[in-house]
């Protein structure tokens, strides 16, 4: 259960109270091993007079006895999720969702018409336009703040100690490159990757086996790769991606496999890929030399 921690010398107004008993009577919603923070709006009637060109003036702001409430949980599944205590009837839903990727495609956020049409589309959920909208109209006017790493996230790890940046024209494959004791984390910034993985650890409960995935600008996941992990990408458009490392530049941890090796059964899109010299010397799967074997 959550309780309430405020500044010092400072106590929550009573709604305050009877909201986060609330919202932990909903905990089901939250990840109950997060924080979650609660704000207040307090409620304020504005009157208004006329004067002599018939244009409005504020004449008075008088505050409420009233407020809006409202508690958020920061989450890594890229959607907006929002769900009302009050009773909605029914002839809406008590719950709605969006994905992040509808709202700002590639990063870039919705116009306002566009996002207007969007959040409309769902008569049921149109009451979480107000609340759904307000992120569209801080990401346009306020740009896009997004946590891409956290030491936390991989507790088994070790701490990445540099960063890097690829560019990449669209058609460029990069890989695939291994490290006996390097880790990578990855993360694209900008186009679209289309990334293959290969399970190269003999002692490793996904040994030998490939997974193949595709990262967009915006899609706001990262990769965490551990040594023995072969890893390469495609570049389907001109991509920027940043990779952080746990280990210092060591030339004799930088190891590879041909990318094109049939035994890594990767189906690569595209065709006729801009391939750098030393990626296409490295050598097939059954021909990594003993000593480059990861454990």
């Amino acid at each position: 259960m959550w309780g309430i921690e405020t500044a010092v010398g400072t106590e929550p107004l009573p709604d305050v109270n009877r909201f986060i008993a609330t919202v932990n009577a909903h905990a089901d919603f939250f990840d109950r091993t997060a924080p979650v923070t609660v704000a207040r709006a307090p409620g304020r009637l504005d009157l208004m007079g006329g004067i002599a060109d018939y244009s409005g003036a504020l004449v008075l702001e008088l505050p409420l006895a009233a407020a809006t409430l409202v508690a958020a949980q920061p989450t890594r599944d890229g959607r907006l999720t929002v769900r009302s205590l009050a009773s909605l009837g029914t002839f809406a839903d008590t719950e709605a969702t969006v994905s992040v990727e509808a709202l700002a495609p590639h990063g870039v956020p919705l116009d306002y018409p566009a996002a207007c049409m969007l959040l409309a589309a769902q008569p049921r959920q149109r009451w979480a336009a107000y609340v759904v909208g307000a992120f569209v109209v801080l990401a346009r006017e306020r740009g896009l703040f997004i946590e891409t790493y956290r030491r936390s996230w991989f507790p088994s790890g070790r701490e990445m100690i540099q960063a890097n940046r690829a560019d990449r024209a669209a058609g460029a494959i990069v890989g695939l490159h291994y490290h006996l004791h390097q880790a990578d984390y990855w993360y694209v910034t900008h186009g679209h990757a289309f990334i293959a993985l290969f399970d190269f650890r003999a002692a490793s409960k996904t040994a030998e086996k490939t997974e193949t995935l595709e990262i967009k600008e915006g899609d706001d996941r990262g990769i965490y790769i551990p040594p023995g992990v072969a890893h390469g990408f495609y570049a389907v458009t001109d991509t920027t991606l940043l990779y952080m490392v746990d280990q210092y530049f060591d030339g004799t941890d930088e190891l590879g496999i041909y990318w094109a090796d049939p035994a890594l059964e990767i189906l690569w899109p595209g065709d006729s890929p801009t391939v750098s010299e030393r990626d296409a010397s490295c050598p097939m799967l059954a021909d990594v030399p003993e000593e480059n074997l990861p454990l």
